[in-house]
C-alpha cells in the first residue's frame, strides 16, 4: 500500500509543469475569486495542482498576493488597502489624481456598495476613462476649493469666454504647417470641406436600353437566322 502511494507521487512529480506566468495568472484568478478569505496551502494545491511556495511562483506573486509563511495561509492584496467606509473616502481625498473603479471594489467585500454612496452622496465624483475603460473616481469637497468639483465661473470671466473669436480652420492649418506641427487628416477633411463644402453624392450612371437587330443585313441575300461555315480560303484577301 505504502509502495503504490509513493509510486504514484513519483509520478506526479514527474508531471510537466506549467510556466510560471500561467501558474501566476491562475493563482491570482483563483485567489480573486475567494476575495477576502485566506485560502491554505493545501486547498491551493488541491485545487490548482501546485504549490504557491515553489520559488519561482513564490517571487512572482509576491506583488499581488499576501503571503503567511509562518502559518502557510495566503491571501489576495489589492493595490489599495481600506477596509471600511470612511477608509475608502480618505483613501479617494488622499488621492487627487482619480483612482480606477476595479482598483476600489478590490479593497473590500463591501466597497462597491460604499463607493455608490459616495457617489450618491456628492461626496466623489467620476469621469469615464477611455483608455482604462474604466471609471475614475476623485473627491469632492465643496469646503475646499481645490477639491470642488462645481466651480463659481464670474460673470466677467464668461463674458470673455463668450467673445474669443474661433480662428479660421484653413488659416489655422497654414499656420500649423508654417510652425512645423502636423495636421491631422480629420482637420484636413474638415477644412476642405469648409472651403469646397460637403462632398457631393455620385450620381449612377444608367446604360439605355437598345435592341439590337440585324437592320443592316436585310439588303443582302443573307438569311440571318442560319448559320454559315465559312471556309478560310473563301475570305477575301485584304491585300
Amino acid at each position: 500500500m505504502d509502495r503504490r502511494v509513493k509510486v504514484e507521487k513519483e509520478d506526479d512529480s514527474m508531471a510537466p509543469q506549467l510556466p510560471v506566468t500561467e501558474r501566476k495568472y491562475l493563482m491570482i484568478q483563483y485567489l480573486n475569486s475567494r476575495r477576502h478569505r485566506p485560502v491554505s496551502q493545501k486547498e491551493v494545491k488541491d485545487e490548482l495542482g501546485f504549490d504557491p511556495w515553489e520559488d519561482d511562483l513564490y517571487a512572482a506573486l509576491r506583488r499581488r498576493v499576501r503571503y503567511n509563511d509562518e502559518k502557510r495561509y495566503l491571501e489576495y492584496k489589492s493595490k489599495y488597502s481600506a477596509q471600511s467606509f470612511d477608509a475608502l473616502k480618505d483613501l479617494i481625498f488622499r488621492h487627487r489624481t482619480g483612482i480606477l473603479q476595479s482598483d476600489l471594489y478590490d479593497t473590500y467585500p463591501d466597497a462597491e456598495r460604499d463607493l455608490g454612496v459616495l457617489y450618491k452622496e456628492k461626496k466623489v465624483y467620476r469621469i469615464f476613462n477611455k483608455d482604462e475603460k474604466d471609471f475614475m473616481y476623485y473627491p469632492n469637497n465643496a469646503d475646499d476649493e481645490t477639491l470642488r468639483m462645481e466651480k463659481n465661473i464670474t460673470p466677467q470671466i464668461q463674458s470673455s469666454w463668450a467673445t474669443i473669436a474661433l480662428p479660421n480652420v484653413v488659416e489655422m492649418e497654414e499656420l500649423m504647417r508654417k510652425r512645423g506641427l502636423s495636421v491631422t487628416e480629420k482637420t484636413e477633411r474638415n477644412a476642405l470641406r469648409k472651403v469646397t463644402g460637403p462632398p457631393q453624392k455620385r450620381k449612377r450612371r444608367t446604360l439605355s436600353k437598345k435592341k439590337i437587330t440585324n437592320n443592316h443585313l436585310n439588303d443582302t441575300a443573307l438569311d440571318v437566322t442560319k448559320a454559315y461555315e465559312v471556309h478560310i480560303d473563301q475570305l477575301p484577301d485584304r491585300n
